[in-house]
């Protein structure tokens, strides 16, 4: 809100308060001259900020320096400071042992180590008009209070963060979540600071344009279309104008003349779901809001949580392009694809979000289908569809691929420390016919096996009960002779049943193995899987297990449009379907079913959304 006053050309003026506290701080003896936007450009006549928001690119990128104001001052700011540049500053070797060795709850190191974390949380960070000052700035300086430090020192405190960052039992629990909270707190930071070097023109452009475009939604914009302006002013031309800024255009009518321009001229489809009409239950499709119409914050369609991460790796669509039409003055949309399968049944949480009240496990496991359809155990991929799994990502790169891995191997141990705090009535009956194949021909009785699998293998036999996979491991344990100890055979089989093919390498359900703390594993996996307390998972006739938006109804489609990225759901309606939300589908997310097309598989299709 414009609450303070200013004196500009001897006229008074109203600014934010924050505008106001950058102006004192900035205030010198000497004359200074100084371009800010929120007064160089007329926020109430609207062809000048057409006009001018276009020339965002070219106003940063030519600035012989960039003052970025983060804000005022407070207690333990200037502490934060010192550790940014002490860390900083020093070689890699150097701080890690220094920074290690005063981790104690309380210390000096600890107290700058949270000031720090809490800087980088500041509200400055989320904001959609300070991304150009990031991205495009050649000379930039983050200045809060009497505060300055240049973007050079902040970059290389970034990579100090990565460089402390503790693996396998290096420190105890405590300093290990200090320091990835440390760690955690610059992602945003990181994030854009990555398009500061990326490909502004060119073929990467297009997978740069649809990042840009989800990671702006995230930001705060007191105007939705700033958010689409914004993250497109962070390019020089042609790409920047991709569209013409036109606050003249309602934020459907932006969007609309978006998506076309986008899909025209890179192929790439931003129908992503998030302005469907099964998002949430709570919120009303927005009248004349089409349902296939990416959604933005405060734009009158909420985006409600969901697995972002996995919709924004996600490669479902494949390598090809859009094949589009628009319809209708642009209120309807002629799209190629295919479709995957049909809802079959779906389970929404129970009050609460408890995800293992047993209805999901029900749901998954009910009819014993001993295989998915991308090959792997339905134990595995119901496992992968709990966190949104993006290991397999067909648009991540080598070292994302083995970070992806391994937190999915985090979250394996997690997925099974979780299921021991399942309340169970009673062992499976299969996995008592196990017990007693296992002690046909020894001395040791049905009891004693159960006894030591309870026991000393607790995540073996309640993996077991819980998701059917018995059938599958007593026919491989009836085939292979038991060459081993019966129960080491057992549980090997078992971890390979939920973790066969993630990474390539051997993995075991064993904090110890993984170099994994068994708290931060479950810590992980159900930070992993808390969005579910917002949708639902469902099922298919041909054995697939998704997780879709609350809305989605038995009968509904899923379906892959060419030039898209994550899986929809979809709802036909008359002579012509709506797009119920954006879904994540194990084995269909990296490309799969695009694979089949080109194989000769499956057959595509036109629809047409409204």
């Amino acid at each position: 809100m414009l609450r303070e006053l200013i004196f500009l050309n001897g006229q008074e003026t109203r600014v934010t308060a924050n505008l106001a506290a950058a102006l004192r701080s900035l205030q010198g003896d000497s004359e200074q001259v100084f371009w800010i936007d929120a007064i160089c450009i007329n926020q109430e006549d609207i062809a000048e900020r057409n006009s001018q928001v276009t020339l965002m690119h070219a106003i940063y990128s030519r600035a012989d320096k960039v003052l970025a104001y983060v804000g005022e001052e407070l207690g333990g700011d200037k502490e934060a400071a010192d550790f940014i540049c002490r860390l900083a500053r020093g070689p890699a070797s150097e701080v890690k042992q220094a920074l290690w060795a005063d981790l104690e709850p309380g210390s000096a190191t600890t107290r700058a180590m949270k000031s720090a974390a809490e800087f980088f949380r500041r509200p400055y960070w989320s904001r959609v008009w300070v991304q150009q000052e990031m991205v495009l700035a050649r000379d930039l300086v983050f200045a809060w209070g009497a505060i300055n430090i240049d973007l050079d020192t902040v970059e290389r405190y970034l990579h100090a963060t990565m460089a402390v960052r503790p693996s396998e039992h290096e420190l105890d629990l405590d300093s290990q979540l200090l320091i990835e909270d440390l760690f955690d707190s610059t992602t945003m930071f990181a994030y854009v600071l990555q398009f500061r070097y990326r490909p502004q023109t060119g073929p990467d452009f297009k997978t740069s344009i649809v990042r840009l475009f989800d990671w702006g939604r995230s930001l705060k914009a007191t105007d939705p279309r700033d958010v689409l302006y914004g993250m497109l002013g962070l390019f020089p031309e042609p790409e920047g104008t991709v569209v013409v800024p036109d606050y003249n255009k309602s934020v459907v009518d932006a969007l609309v003349e978006f998506v076309s321009a986008v899909a025209r001229r890179y192929g790439q489809l931003l129908v992503d779901g998030t302005g469907g009409i099964g998002r949430s239950l709570q919120i009303q499709p927005v009248l004349g809001w089409p349902s296939w119409v990416p959604a933005i914050e405060n734009s009158g369609r909420k985006i409600p949580p969901a697995h972002w991460l996995a919709r924004w790796s996600a490669g479902a669509g494949g390598s090809r392009e859009a094949v589009t039409e628009f319809l209708d003055s642009g209120r309807a949309l002629r799209a190629r694809g295919i479709v995957v399968d049909v809802v079959e049944d779906q389970q929404l949480p129970p009050e609460g979000g408890d995800i293992y009240h047993g209805s999901f496990w029900d749901l998954v496991f009910k009819d014993q289908r001993r295989c998915h359809p991308s090959g792997v155990s339905r134990a595995q991929a119901f496992l992968r569809t709990l966190i949104g799994d993006h290991s397999n990502a067909a648009v991540v790169d080598g070292n994302t691929r083995a970070q992806a891995a391994r937190d999915l191997a985090s979250c394996a141990y997690g997925f099974v420390l979780s299921t021991l705090q399942m309340k169970l009535e009673r062992p499976h009956s299969r996995f008592i016919d196990l017990c007693s194949m296992l002690t046909a021909d020894s001395n040791v009785e049905t009891r004693d096996i159960f006894e030591i699998l309870t026991s000393k293998g607790r995540h073996v036999s309640i993996f077991l009960w819980k998701t059917g996979a018995v059938d599958h491991i007593i026919d491989t344990l009836e085939g292979s002779g038991l060459e081993r100890s019966k129960t080491e055979h057992l549980k090997s089989m078992s971890e390979d049943f939920l973790l066969k093919g993630l990474t390539g390498e051997t993995i075991r359900l064993s904090a110890e193995r993984n170099g994994y703390y068994p708290e931060q594993c479950l810590r992980t996996f159900l930070a992993r899987t808390f969005y579910y307390s917002k949708t639902g998972l469902f099922v298919t006739p041909q054995g697939y297990i998704g997780n879709g938006p609350p809305g989605t109804q038995k009968g509904d489609l899923i379906c892959v449009l060419l030039g898209g990225r994550a899986p929809l759901i979809i709802r036909p309606v008359e002579n012509h379907f709506v797009v119920v939300g954006d879904c994540y589908v194990h084995g269909v997310m990296a490309g799969e079913i695009v694979a089949k097309l080109d194989r000769g598989e499956g057959e595509l299709q036109d629809f047409i959304f409204y």
